[in-house]
């Protein structure tokens, strides 16, 4: 695939290869599309030795012999780099003639010096044949008269209007552009809006599809760009026909200078067939300068009206004119357009600098600029060299005087205003005729009523003054009152007779103040649009700035309230657990005292039911089993009533129930003790809660300073259940102790209530005994009362 790079040629680029084939880096059209859109805009060139120039005089002496032998390809050797200064670029349509732009620059850069030369070898003839170091070459040439001032003039002009060497570096994209290698080609055109930005001036060869041409308008966009507003551009317009016109017409001159004399010497100045021959030679050529100069005004309109209606989008692009964006190749326009809007702002903007200075400035340049009084002398040159001739042919130095007189007062001030007139009747005259005959009769005109004006006033310098009609003061008088008057009338002519009428400029005022108005009340609409949007701009920051303060401040106050909240509660937890810890050390202090207390007692019940039991076994031991009191003596003895007989079960039955109920709060005590390291700590002691003595004040030790930290730091709940872990692990730890203390006590009871009931199983056993040995002997009772105990249950 590639893309077509803007300039005068399609410059195929490649920019990538099927998907199948390209590596993942490889850039895509949109990308490249924008690189080449930021280079453009940034205006800077890809290389430094991109931005070359060429010599003005090696161009012109080189160009046409080359162009003529096609070696275009060959022209780039004539460049060379030039750092980033450049003195002048040359923009120029494709679509005008080559040989009119050559003329033209060549007129340009050459013509003055060249005008300058021919007058000093001109004078330097003059000087010579006076000295009568020339020869005379009025027999010698057929009848002409004296024309070495004539020829040397011409032939020092021509010399150096072709060898004139000027120091100045300009730059020309067929010379400047590689136009054989594409890639340097390619990147000489990316390089372009560095190229105009180095220039100091710009020349624009104008054509009447100039401000038609997209690549055109670029190049104006791009160098009013560079330039910075307060100064004006330096920018010279130069018309397809001012180069080849006014060479043209100087070298015409010359040659109707030849005529003149030759004419004169054989016809005698006094002789009507001379003037007429002259004159109908003079306004042939001058009708054929007339013709040109109209339809150069009307170009002119023409350009007013393309930039008084001027639209971007109408201009024209070379790929699509030669149908080459068909979506394999980026378009010009896709180039170009981006950057004139970033340049400007925005594309209205340039369409309005160029519909009202721009066109201003063409307008100008095209009919003020292109037509200045030094061109009009330059061209008129030749005339003065006639007379340079015919007052080297005088006898006396009063009349040389007279004729170097007349000829300065034609040269200075007769021509130039005879040619100011001829230019505004060219401009008012400018409509076209349908019959190209009327319209060729109709420059023939203007040119008959400027020729009538120039024919009166030598009829009145020849016979009023030259031909002695006023001699002495009053003939200084008269040549003094000729020259003054020519001079003023060319001074009122200069000053106040414009190429277009009053009428074409005041309208071309008015619109372009239509237009600045339209621009200021655009640019005003803008800026209080776009003081409307930093407004608004202004208020969303600022309520973004307050909500992020907000939200600082939230954040803050969060921060705040989580370190207070961290300092009470730590100052909370190390309350609960200095008073747990209080709290436990009294419980254990208490269930030493009182477990202590408890195994004295026990110690003391089992001690004492020991020696009941041994003084019951005592006093059962020394009784006679024969006695009928024994038993119930017995039974009196330790504490029983034997009209109860179900007391023993009773009382083995309670024991029973105390030993279960000791048994299950031991079970929950060693339970809740066990699952004090879950999380869920706190429904765990709410379901225990009711099996538990005490459970509920133990959830509610929880102090003021805990519940706010539980209300105002609902993410604290992990430390407000640590330290409600740490109470509840105190108080559990006490119930526990205490009911450990509760279960060792009825384990106390169930010893002795064992040791009771052995006792009484005893004292059964004794009973039966001592009712079955009624009839035995007393030694064998005794014998068997002395028989071991069963040992008793621990």
């Amino acid at each position: 695939m590639s893309f077509f790079v803007p300039g005068y040629d399609d410059v195929p680029v490649p920019v990538g290869k099927p998907c199948e084939e390209s590596p993942p880096e490889a850039e895509t059209a949109d990308l490249i599309l924008q690189r080449l859109r930021d280079v453009y805009i940034s205006m800077e060139a890809v290389r430094p030795d991109l931005i070359r120039g060429m010599w003005v005089a090696q161009g012109l002496q080189h160009l046409p012999w080359w162009w003529l032998r096609g070696r275009v390809d060959s022209l780039y050797s004539l460049s060379e780099a030039s750092g980033l200064q450049l003195d002048e670029f040359w923009s120029h349509s494709w679509r005008g003639s080559a040989w009119a732009k050559y003329l033209n620059v060549l007129f340009l850069n050459n013509n003055l010096v060249a005008s300058v030369v021919g007058t000093l070898a001109a004078i330097l003839a003059y000087a010579l044949y006076e000295l009568e170091a020339l020869p005379d070459m009025s027999s010698a040439l057929l009848g002409l008269g004296n024309i070495w001032s004539v020829v040397c003039g011409t032939v020092a002009y021509c010399a150096a209007l072709l060898l004139t060497r000027g120091r100045r570096l300009v730059f020309l994209d067929v010379v400047c552009i590689n136009q054989h290698d594409r890639q340097e080609k390619m990147l000489g055109l990316i390089s372009m809006g560095a190229i105009l930005k180095g220039s100091r001036s710009m020349l624009v060869l104008w054509h009447r599809t100039y401000v038609a041409r997209l690549w055109c308008v670029f190049e104006l966009g791009a160098f009013l760009h560079s330039r910075e507003r307060s100064t004006k551009p330096t920018i010279t317009v130069c018309p397809p026909f001012l180069g080849p016109a006014f060479l043209g017409g100087e070298l015409g001159v010359a040659l109707m200078a030849a005529m003149f004399l030759a004419a004169g010497n054989s016809l005698g100045f006094a002789s009507p067939a001379f003037w007429i021959a002259f004159g109908a030679a003079f306004v042939a050529s001058l009708t054929l300068l007339a013709h040109t100069v109209r339809g150069y005004c009307r170009d002119i309109c023409v350009m007013q009206h393309q930039l008084a209606t001027f639209a971007i989008d109408q201009a024209v692009c070379e790929c699509c004119s030669q149908h080459k964006c068909d979506g394999l190749m980026l378009c010009d326009r896709d180039v170009i357009v981006p950057c004139i809007s970033a340049w400007f702002g925005s594309i209205e903007n340039f369409e309005q600098c160029v519909q009202s200075e721009l066109r201003t400035l063409l307008v100008h340049q095209l009919t003020q600029e292109a037509f200045q009084y030094r061109r009009i002398l330059e061209m008129c040159t030749p005339a003065l060299w006639i007379y340079f001739t015919v007052a080297a042919a005088q006898s006396s130095v009063e009349k040389t005087v007279v004729e170097l007189c007349q000829g300065l007062t034609m040269w200075l001030f007769v021509a130039p205003c005879l040619a100011k007139i001829g230019l505004r009747l060219c401009s008012e005259l400018q409509t076209q005729c349908c019959i190209p005959c009327l319209d060729v009769l109709l420059s023939a005109g203007i040119v008959a009523s400027t020729s009538l004006v120039f024919f009166a006033s030598m009829m009145v310098d020849f016979y009023l003054v030259q031909n002695g009609q006023f001699l002495g003061d009053r003939g200084t008088m008269a040549m003094l009152a000729f020259h003054g008057t020519w001079a003023v009338t060319t001074v009122l002519a200069w000053k106040f007779v414009r190429v277009q009428s009053s009428e074409q400029l005041a309208a071309l005022e008015k619109e372009n103040a239509e237009l600045k108005k339209e621009a200021s009340n655009a640019r005003m609409a803008a800026a209080a649009a776009a003081r409307r949007e930093a407004r608004v701009d202004n208020i969303s920051r600022r309520h973004e700035n307050a909500a992020k303060r907000g939200e600082e401040l939230a954040a803050l106050l969060a921060c705040m309230k989580a370190w207070v909240g961290e300092v009470v509660l730590a100052r909370s937890t190390e309350a609960l657990r200095k008073e747990a810890s209080e709290r436990l050390a009294e419980s254990l202090a208490r269930a030493r005292l009182e477990s202590r207390g408890a195994l004295h007692r026990a110690w003391s019940e089992a001690a004492e039911a020991s020696r009941k039991a041994a003084a019951l076994e005592r006093r059962l031991e020394g009784l006679d089993a024969a006695s009928p009191t024994g038993p119930l003596e017995i039974t009196r003895l330790d504490g029983f009533d034997g009209s109860r007989p179900n007391t023993a079960a009773a009382i083995e039955r309670r024991l029973e129930e105390a030993d279960e109920r000791a048994r299950r709060r031991l079970s929950t005590a060693r339970s809740v003790t066990s699952q004090l390291a879950e999380p869920h700590v706190e429904s765990l002691a709410a379901e225990d809660a009711p099996t538990i003595l005490g459970a509920a004040e133990v959830l509610q030790l929880s102090s003021p300073a805990e519940r706010c930290v539980q209300t105002d730091f609902p993410d604290d709940a992990l430390a407000a259940r640590e330290s409600r872990k740490l109470l509840f692990t105190a108080a559990l730890g006490e119930q526990a102790r205490d009911c450990q203390g509760r279960a060792l006590d009825g384990w106390r009871r169930v010893i002795l209530q064992d040791r009771c009931a052995r006792l009484e199983a005893l004292l059964s056993l004794r009973n039966e005994k001592a009712a079955s040995q009624t009839a035995t002997p007393r030694s064998t009772s005794k014998s068997s009362m002395r028989s071991p105990r069963p040992p008793l249950a621990r």
